[in-house]
């Protein structure tokens, strides 16, 4: 093992750089926790992701990558292609699938690190970057299988060449940028990033006439149009991604976009549940956050100040018209965060700078971190899963299906599910064999009746129905099976009732 001078030396050698890697192995480990549990088995729609990247895995040929045919064909086939590499490697499950997306907090510690040291300091990099990785959003968000954090993980890359490219624009780094952008435009939101990322192109118009900026920007736009050729014959498979922006008429402009300002501090998603609940940011993140908006704004006589609050006020907006609704849903605001936890970071260095006494300062922002750490981990594996209908948190009756399938694995029991067609849960049954499957359940015997249908069964099985469905609650529990006690019965409620 190595000796505790290497790490001494580690240290020495670059201490941010030190901090990160660990708080970045750190901060994995808290995205993978409860990976494989039945608490994150189900939310939304997400296990036709899984179903297409396992078809993908177990085939013998990839489909297109260029092509957006892919999940409920609005979604890029590349996308699917990544995660089935992961199911390729460690074998088709719930664990490799959503390893895929965990994983990339590799890249966007690494990447969002950079942007900020070199557009900002260091100090702030490391703050704002603790706070990214202990984000209770990211950690459960990141846990669904959707393609949401490919595309995150891209933003923040070109958010850091983009950068590096209004700084020194070359043909090197207009092409790698011009690459990063191509590649993102085959996934998730993709395509509108240089919408978001338009302020960081303002320092070139001083210098548009000089030979070496035409040239990176040439570069720049050569690289991205030819990553765009493969589209020109699978045109016809972008138009239902642009049709799922939604039609004019339903955006709620004054709504949506007043908001998805707020959403730092008030989530107004209570429609879906992506194993979010409640503000993007934990509290104390969002005072500082608060803090650190006024000081951007404030200084944004500085280019760096000016170039992220003019993209975050370009994002914001086209987040906001773009949601077919008066709210932002989750999966799209998850494009605001990185502005979230770089004014957070703002704010706690520039609350750290006015305390005068080194030591105190030190201990209060550590103090500060951990507390921050604290209430992320426990929004994550705790707080999101409290009963509270307003912000429609808690289980999916799914999930408590898979934790029903589990208990009766260990005692080799069959299963009975009893429930009325009625039911909205009936409508993602089709997707119950692969999440067995999945899970490795797929061995347990199990049927799945209407309560007319209902009979009762040989002792050894359980018997699971939902509290919402009457019909079927007043069928078993008026039985002489159970009214006899002779099986095994299960009442499930859900808090999410519609899946």
């Amino acid at each position: 093992m190595p000796s505790k001078s290497f790490f001494i030396k580690l240290y020495h050698l670059s201490p941010n750089g030190f901090i990160i890697s660990i708080t970045t192995v750190l901060s994995f480990l808290f995205f993978i926790w409860g990976i494989n549990s039945w608490k994150f088995a189900f939310v939304g729609d997400e296990w036709p992701f899984y179903i297409y990247a396992h078809n993908i895995a177990i085939s013998s040929l990839y489909p297109n990558p260029f092509s957006f045919n892919g999940v409920y064909n609005t979604h890029s086939q590349l996308a699917s292609i990544y995660q089935s590499i992961f199911m390729t490697i460690f074998g088709p499950s719930n664990f490799s699938w959503r390893l895929s997306n965990c994983i990339l907090i590799f890249p966007i510690s690494f990447f969002f690190y950079r942007y900020i040291r070199n557009s900002f300091n260091s100090v702030l990099a490391v703050t704002a970057t603790i706070i990214l990785q202990s984000s209770y959003y990211l950690a459960n968000f990141f846990k669904i299988g959707y393609d949401n954090p490919q595309c995150f993980a891209l933003f923040i890359v070109c958010l850091y060449l983009v950068n590096r490219f209004s700084e020194n624009p070359t043909k090197k780094t207009g092409g790698i940028l011009g690459l990063a952008l191509g590649i993102s435009f085959y996934i998730y939101m993709g395509p509108i990033f240089p919408l978001f990322l338009w302020p960081y192109f303002l320092p070139l118009l001083k210098s548009i006439r000089s030979k070496g900026v035409v040239k990176a920007l040439f570069s720049l736009v050569l690289v991205y149009l030819i990553t765009l050729v493969p589209i020109i014959t699978n045109i016809s498979s972008l138009w239902p991604v642009i049709r799922a922006f939604g039609v004019l008429q339903n955006f709620h402009f004054n709504n949506a976009i007043l908001r998805s300002f707020t959403l730092f501090y008030i989530n107004n998603d209570y429609y879906y549940n992506h194993f979010v609940k409640g503000s993007y940011l934990d509290v104390i993140s969002g005072f500082f956050c608060l803090i650190g908006t006024l000081v951007a704004f404030f200084r944004m006589k500085n280019k760096s100040y000016l170039y992220l609050v003019l993209s975050y006020l370009t994002t914001t907006i086209i987040i906001a018209v773009s949601s077919p609704g008066w709210f932002s849903p989750t999966t799209r605001g998850i494009f605001l965060l990185p502005y979230g936890f770089i004014f957070s970071g703002i704010g706690l260095t520039f609350v750290i700078k006015k305390i005068k006494n080194d030591t105190l300062s030190f201990t209060f922002f550590w103090y500060v971190i951990f507390a921050i750490i604290s209430l992320n981990v426990y929004q994550s594996q705790i707080g999101v899963f409290t009963n509270n209908k307003l912000n429609n948190s808690g289980f999916t009756g799914i999930a408590l299906l898979v934790r029903s399938f589990q208990q009766a694995k260990v005692k080799n029991n069959s299963i009975i599910i009893v429930v009325s067609p009625t039911q909205s849960i009936t409508k993602v049954f089709w997707q119950f064999p692969s999440i067995l499957n999945a899970y490795r359940l797929d061995t347990l015997h199990y049927t799945i009746v209407s309560p007319v249908n209902f009979v009762c069964p040989m002792k050894n099985t359980n018997i699971l129905y939902f509290r919402q469905d009457t019909i079927a609650v007043n069928t078993v529990e008026n039985s002489t099976c159970i009214i006899n006690n002779t099986v095994n019965y299960t009442e499930l409620s859900p808090s999410i009732t519609f899946y």
